[in-house]
């Protein structure tokens, strides 16, 4: 049997990889900037903001690798192939933020007890920046098939999560300038947390229903069942079971009992629920 090499796979590979390096040069010179201008300013804001943006370097090279290794073609041990290494890679990045989030409230906690000065006007130039770098990044990530692609969406709302970290810092800046409430710091950093943890909750939810081998939020098992019976030739359809192998592929298996060819099952399949990987066993 040949090997079928696919040139369209191969070069959306290659477009993710070049989004995520792109991603990383961006995120590691902007996480140095608001690093160092949250030293200067006593922002805890800012400085959290770049530890978050460091957890978002940390993600997309994840990402990236985690990208290369799910397109390798899956051995005699791997029989579905790499592709839950994906899923592993996604749910690592996402459980990342929610270890950051704990560090930034007790921080910011300690902060509100203990107020410090902050120099409201570096953190808004600062924070002007990051929203540019943010942009720009969302820019380089943002594709229509992103929904599909479990790290590429993990690194996406990672940006998301800086880009309203920086709106909330930038908008804490001002008014820490005209007004010297510096208890304000803290308290953006409180919000930038839970909005840290709704943006990732999502990636985590369904990392974990692919680990349990749940079925398919886009597919019904009811659905699937019914359809399949109201083929001519099937009496019964039983023992069936839907599952993602990975984020993008879904796999079947069921025991059909009548009298009917399994390609009609398969085109059945791939055109109403587009499942293209199944294990079928057909009884009078």
């Amino acid at each position: 049997m040949g090997c079928n090499f696919d040139l369209k796979t191969f070069s959306e590979e290659s477009e993710r990889s070049s989004k995520l390096k792109v991603a990383i040069f961006i995120a590691i010179g902007f996480m140095l900037v608001e690093l160092i201008g949250g030293i200067l300013a006593h922002s805890l804001a800012l400085i959290s903001d770049a530890l978050h943006m460091l957890t978002d370097v940390g993600a997309f090279i994840i990402s990236l690798t985690v990208l290369k290794i799910s397109m390798r073609p899956s051995t005699a041990k791997l029989t579905f192939g790499y592709g839950r290494a994906e899923v592993l890679g996604a749910l690592g990045n996402a459980l990342t933020l929610w270890g950051l989030v704990a560090v930034l409230v007790y921080e910011a906690i300690t902060r509100m007890i203990h107020p410090e000065h902050v120099s409201g006007g570096v953190v808004f130039i600062i924070a002007g920046i990051g929203l540019i770098a943010n942009f720009s990044m969302m820019r380089v990530l943002h594709t229509h098939e992103h929904d599909h692609d479990l790290n590429v969406k993990a690194a996406y709302l990672h940006v998301i999560g800086d880009l309203l970290a920086s709106i909330g810092v930038l908008l804490s800046g001002l008014i820490i300038y005209f007004t010297g409430w510096n208890i304000l710091d803290p308290i953006i950093t409180l919000i930038i947390s839970a909005l840290i943890l709704i943006t990732s909750w999502k990636v985590i939810k369904t990392s974990v229903l692919i680990f349990l081998e749940a079925a398919p939020g886009s597919v019904n098992p009811s659905e699937i069942t019914k359809a399949l019976e109201d083929l001519d030739g099937v009496k019964e359809v039983c023992d069936l079971h839907v599952w993602n192998i990975s984020p993008k592929e879904i796999s079947l298996t069921a025991q059909i009992c009548g009298s009917v060819e399994k390609i009609t099952i398969r085109e059945l399949l791939k055109k109403k629920f587009s499942i293209t990987h199944s294990t079928l066993e057909i009884s009078p």
